[in-house]
C-alpha cells in the first residue's frame, strides 16, 4: 500500500510476477549490464460496496531497494519517498528468504549468520477473529500488510500447544518475520495473588515449548506477562524467576539454546524487579526483560517524557531490554512520535526495539488494522498511516557479534527483601515441579481424590468448588496437614510437595486428614468429605523412586498435633464425618 490509499482500501491478494528489464544503453560504457530483474507487484482491492474488484495497480521495484541479512527492505536514501518504502517493503514477499535464529550477546539481539546486530521492529498479534493467531488463513491475510509496514517480528500471547504450527511458521519465516510466543496463557500461568510454581504451570509450558521448538525464526519464550503489577504482588516474583530457570533448563534438555525473557508492567515495582530477574547466575535469569509501557503520548519531544527515566534504569542493563508492547492512545489518531526515539541515538544504545500494541483493531482501540466482518481482508487505519511514515525513516545504530565486546554472563547483584516494597527472597526459590515424585506420592495415597484426571475434574466447576471447600477445612483445622504443599517466597520456605499439581496437592491434603483420624472414624474420614474417595495405594513408586518424608508432617506429627485443637474443632471435625 501506498501512503496515499485510503483507509477504506482492503487488501485481498498480492502478486509478482518477474521480468528483464534491458536499461538504455549508456553511450561509451562497456560495462553497462545487459538486463536486470525487475519485480513487479500487482496490488488487487475490493470496491468497498461490493466486494468486487474495483482496479488493480502495477507496481514496480524501484532500484533502491535491496534486501538486508534480516530480509527487511534496506532504504539507501533518507529522503526516499513512502511509496518507495512500500514497494521495498512488498520486494521482500516474493524473496526467496532463508531466515537465521537470533542469538544474545551482552544486552543485544544479533543474526546468528550474518552477525549483524538485530532490533525488532514488532507488533503485538492476537487477532480477535481466531483462537491461535497462527494460523496459516490469516496470516496470509495479514503478512502483506505487516511486510509493507517494515514489521520483522510478532509477538503472540495465546497459541494452541497442540495445532501443527509448521505451514504457519514457515510462512512468517519466508517472509522474513520472526516470532515471540508467550509460553504461559491464562490456563496455566502465575496467579499474581496467590502464585505457585506447579506442574500444572510447567506441564502446560512444555507442552508450549515443544510445538514450537526447532523452528528457526523462533525468536523466544516469555516465561510471564505482567505478573508482578504492584509492590504487593513482588511475593510472585520468586515464581516467575522460578519459572524462567526450569524453562531454560527443559530447553537446554532438548538440545536448543533459545532465549527466555518476561513481559512486566511498567509500575514502580519494576525496577527492582527487573534486577532481581536478572540476579545470582543465568541459570536463573532471563535472557532479555521486555517492558510494556504507555508513557510516552502524542506529539511531544522525548525530553518531555518519562521516557528519559527509562534511559537511567536500563542504559547499563545487561541483558536485552525491549518494549513488548507499547504505543499510547490517549491522542488519537496516534502519532507515534516514540518510534524516533526507540530507533534513534537516544534510545537504540540500549534498546532493541519493540512492540507496537497492535495488530487488529479491538474494544480497546488500539489497532492498525480492521479485519472485515468475514475475516477475508483488513483495512488500515490512520494509526498504520503513521507508523509507517515513523518506521520508513528508522536508521538505529549497529554494531556486529565479532565487534561487540558485551558479556553474556553478567548478571546483577540481587535485590534486598523489604516488607513495604519488594517481597521476595532471592535464595532458595521454589523447587523444581517433579513428575516422578509427585506421581511416587500419589501412588501412595490411600485417601485420594475423587478425579484423577486433571482434564475432567477442571472441566467441573462443581467439583473443584467441593475441593476447594475441603481442602480449605482440613488446612484451617491444622496447619501442619498443609505444610508440605504450601509455599512462602517471603520466607524463601517451599513446601517438598508444593510443586505438585492441584489434584495431587489437594489428594496429599485428604490424604494426611484421612491417615490421622482413621482409627477414630473409619473409612467415612475420606468419604466424608464431597471431593475424595478410597483406593489402594501402589506397592512401589515408578523407577524405584521412594516418596520423601517430612517429620513435621508425618502421621505420628499430626496425631501430637492434634492435641492443640480446641473443643470447637474437634466438634467442627466430627460433624462432617456424621453428616
Amino acid at each position: 500500500m501506498s501512503r496515499s490509499t485510503t483507509s477504506d482500501t482492503r487488501i485481498v491478494h498480492l502478486q509478482t510476477n518477474q521480468r528483464d528489464a534491458v536499461p538504455p544503453s549508456k553511450e561509451g560504457s562497456v560495462d553497462a549490464p545487459k538486463s536486470t530483474a525487475v519485480q513487479s507487484f500487482f496490488l488487487i482491492v475490493n470496491n468497498v460496496a461490493d466486494g468486487s474488484p474495483m482496479q488493480v495497480l502495477l507496481l514496480t521495484a524501484p532500484p533502491t531497494c535491496s534486501l538486508s541479512p534480516h530480509h527487511k527492505p534496506r532504504l539507501h536514501h533518507h529522503q526516499i519517498s513512502m511509496r518507495t518504502f512500500t514497494l521495498c517493503a512488498m520486494l521482500a514477499i516474493a524473496s526467496a528468504i532463508s531466515i537465521s535464529p537470533i542469538v544474545i550477546k551482552g544486552n543485544k539481539f544479533f543474526n546468528s549468520t550474518s552477525g549483524q546486530q538485530f532490533y525488532i521492529v514488532g507488533v503485538d498479534y492476537q487477532p480477535s477473529d481466531s483462537t491461535d493467531p497462527l494460523n496459516l488463513q490469516g496470516l496470509q491475510r495479514d503478512v502483506p500488510a505487516m511486510v509493507a509496514l517494515g514489521v520483522n517480528t510478532i509477538r503472540v500471547y495465546q497459541s494452541s500447544s497442540s495445532a501443527d504450527h509448521t505451514a504457519a511458521m514457515n510462512y512468517l519465516a519466508d517472509n522474513g518475520i520472526y516470532v515471540l510466543v508467550d509460553a504461559t496463557d491464562p490456563n496455566f500461568s502465575i496467579n499474581s495473588a496467590y502464585p505457585s510454581w506447579n506442574l500444572d504451570i510447567f506441564n502446560g509450558i512444555k507442552a508450549k515449548i515443544d510445538n514450537f521448538i526447532g523452528f528457526p525464526n523462533l525468536l523466544g519464550f516469555l516465561g510471564g506477562n505482567e505478573v508482578v503489577n504492584s509492590n504487593a504482588e513482588t511475593i510472585a516474583a520468586a515464581y516467575v524467576k522460578a519459572a524462567v530457570r526450569d524453562i531454560k533448563a527443559y530447553i537446554k534438555s532438548k538440545g536448543y539454546s533459545i532465549p527466555v525473557g518476561y513481559a512486566a508492567t511498567d509500575v514502580d515495582a519494576n525496577f527492582d524487579l527487573q534486577q532481581y530477574l536478572n540476579c545470582d547466575s543465568r541459570d536463573n535469569s532471563i535472557d532479555f526483560y521486555g517492558l510494556n509501557t504507555y508513557r510516552y503520548c502524542g506529539d511531544v519531544a522525548f525530553n518531555e517524557t518519562s521516557y528519559t527515566d527509562l534511559v537511567r534504569d536500563f542504559s547499563s542493563y545487561s541483558a536485552p531490554f525491549t518494549f513488548t508492547e507499547y504505543g499510547c492512545n490517549q491522542v488519537s489518531p496516534r502519532v507515534f512520535r516514540e518510534v524516533d526515539s526507540i530507533y534513534g541515538p537516544n534510545m537504540d544504545y540500549f534498546l532493541s526495539g519493540g512492540f507496537v500494541y497492535e495488530w487488529s483493531q479491538e474494544a480497546n482501540n488500539y489497532g492498525l488494522v480492521n479485519i472485515s466482518p468475514d475475516g477475508s481482508s483488513i483495512s488500515v487505519t490512520q494509526d498504520f498511516k503513521n507508523l509507517m511514515g515513523r518506521l520508513a525513516n528508522i536508521n538505529p545504530d549497529r554494531t556486529s557479534l565479532t565487534a561487540y565486546n558485551g558479556s553474556t554472563s553478567t548478571v546483577n547483584a540481587c535485590p534486598a527483601y523489604n516488607a513495604d516494597t519488594f517481597n521476595s527472597q532471592s535464595y532458595p526459590l521454589p523447587p523444581t515441579p517433579d513428575d516422578t515424585v509427585c506421581s511416587c506420592l500419589n501412588s501412595q495415597l490411600a485417601c485420594t481424590t475423587f478425579y484423577q484426571n486433571a482434564t475432567l475434574a477442571y472441566a467441573n466447576a462443581t467439583y473443584l468448588n467441593y475441593i476447594a471447600q475441603d481442602v480449605n477445612f482440613v488446612c484451617s483445622s491444622n496447619a501442619s496437614f498443609c505444610e508440605a504443599i504450601s509455599s512462602n517466597s517471603a520466607t524463601a520456605k517451599y513446601g517438598m510437595y508444593s510443586g505438585c499439581n492441584s489434584l495431587q496437592r489437594a489428594a496429599y491434603v485428604l490424604n494426611q486428614y484421612y491417615q490421622a483420624y482413621k482409627e477414630s472414624y473409619g473409612d467415612i474420614a475420606c468419604t466424608g468429605f464431597q471431593s475424595s474417595k478410597l483406593v489402594t495405594p501402589s506397592a512401589n513408586c515408578p523407577n524405584g523412586i521412594v516418596a520423601p518424608t517430612d517429620a513435621d508432617t508425618s502421621v505420628t506429627g499430626l496425631r501430637k498435633n492434634l492435641r492443640t485443637l480446641r473443643p470447637k474443632q474437634l466438634s467442627q471435625h466430627r460433624r462432617i464425618h456424621s453428616a
